[in-house]
């Protein structure tokens, strides 16, 4: 299999869902960007997540994930 830039550029989180509480993960796509937000939904219940997405100084990326009315 041919090595592509992309392939070290996406990572899972593991998160919980907000509404059902179920563990689900979190695709992040790296695109140099050090503070991600977007709507998500879950794909457990369907409900729609708010994320933010910050990388810290080592790198590593934290998610936050609220409901649509928080």
């Amino acid at each position: 299999m041919p090595y592509t830039r992309a392939s070290e550029m996406t990572e899972s989180i593991p998160v919980m869902c907000p509404y059902c509480g179920e563990m689900a993960d979190l695709t992040v796509e790296d695109e140099g960007w050090s503070r991600q937000s977007y709507v998500q939904d879950c794909p457990v219940c369907c409900q729609p997540w708010q994320v933010e997405l910050i990388r810290d100084a080592e790198g590593d990326w934290n998610a936050t994930l609220k409901t649509g009315d928080e």
